[in-house]
């Protein structure tokens, strides 16, 4: 019998096998992705190197212009100061706003400068305890940082604002009298609790000029007045007690001494209205003897002379019937020569520039 046998074919160069050519697509890919990296790399490196470059040139031509003639110099402009930017800020988590509302050089003492602000309460959630210490005010000088402080933290700033006194859309006027060297123009307020307030400009003991504007609320208008020792300046009746009362001052009227040959004493008289827009409770209170009064051009803090025996009781709104009202008074010690008085009284707003009669 005859053996057929079959011929293997021989290999063919030029013929490749399926895995041969999968593994020979794989290293091509690989080259391709590869060459693309590099390029990548490469235009890269050629914006960066231009850049650097020209930024290069810049700086020599800077430095080329330094080194030039006094004309090249004086080409340059002048460098101007940062202009004031925020002077709202607010405090212990957003729930009081702390606004500075004039910075004024004070008639007379050039070294000395008198700082208003306003303390707001933002929410109408009880607020937790704590304290804002506006006797504690600094500043520094916005180009030397030379540190200023209160003059007398005592008798000329508000002292500390506490926070169970903030009612909501009810602002809390304070201030204090800082010692800042005649020539400084702008200073850093740092006010407890808050950043600080950058650049802040100073005015000069002539100007009024009031950093932040604010509009005039219903309660600060005017009103008619009904009685022959009713006053009619700005703001003599005011709301309170979170629109609960109504504090109507009647007169600011100068009185002798009894201790002393002097009449350094003013007896203030106010009216106190129950409006019976909400229900009072027994913490609905205006303690008329913590009434104190300030010099509108020097700043200084006028107490009670005798708050237990020239002062009226504290008055409860609870014990009023709606629409009804008392009468209270509180004697002031104020020095002779003062006219006129920015009054502070509890639970209300700051009556300005109440006139002090001399009868």
């Amino acid at each position: 019998m005859t053996k057929v046998q079959i011929a293997k074919p021989s290999p063919d160069k030029k013929t490749l096998s399926i895995p041969n050519m999968a593994q020979s697509s794989d290293r091509e890919s690989k080259t391709y992705f590869l060459l693309a990296i590099a390029l990548v790399i490469g235009i890269c490196s050629a914006i960066i190197g231009g850049l650097l470059f020209d930024q290069y040139l810049k700086l020599f031509s800077t430095t080329q212009i330094d080194k030039g003639s006094d004309r090249d110099l004086m080409s340059v402009p002048p460098a101007t100061k940062v202009p004031a930017t925020n002077l709202v800020q607010t405090a212990f988590g957003n729930q009081v706003q702390v606004t500075i509302i004039a910075v004024k050089r004070i008639p007379g003492k050039p070294d000395e400068v008198n700082v208003e602000m306003q303390i707001e309460k933002l929410t109408d959630t009880p607020l937790i305890e704590g304290t804002i210490s506006i006797g504690s005010t600094m500043a520094s000088n916005s180009e030397t940082s030379e540190f200023y402080r209160a003059t007398d933290f005592m008798r000329r700033s508000s002292g500390r604002i506490s926070l169970s006194k903030l009612r909501q859309d009810k602002p809390i006027d304070a201030y204090v009298v800082l010692d800042v060297p005649q020539g400084v123009t702008t200073i850093d307020l740092f006010v407890d609790q808050t950043t600080p307030f950058k650049n802040v400009p100073i005015a000069a003991a002539n100007q009024f000029t009031r950093v932040v504007s604010r509009a005039a609320t219903s309660s600060e208008t005017a009103m008619q007045a009904t009685g022959s020792l009713m006053m009619q300046p700005n703001g003599l009746i005011r709301k309170a007690l979170d629109n609960k009362a109504q504090v109507q001052v009647i007169s600011a009227q100068r009185l002798n001494n009894p201790e002393l040959a002097t009449r350094n004493v003013v007896n203030v008289k106010m009216r106190i209205w129950r409006l019976g827009t909400k229900q009072p409770n027994f913490q609905d209170v205006i303690t008329v003897s913590a009434t104190t009064a300030r010099n509108p051009e020097t700043s200084e803090t006028y107490r009670a002379f005798d708050f237990l025996n020239r002062a009226t009781n504290p008055v409860f709104l609870f014990y009023l019937r709606p629409q009804t009202y008392t009468d209270a008074y509180v004697w002031l010690q104020v020095p002779e020569g003062v006219n006129t008085l920015d009054l502070f009284i509890p639970e209300t707003g700051t009556f300005r520039n109440v006139p002090i009669s001399h009868n």
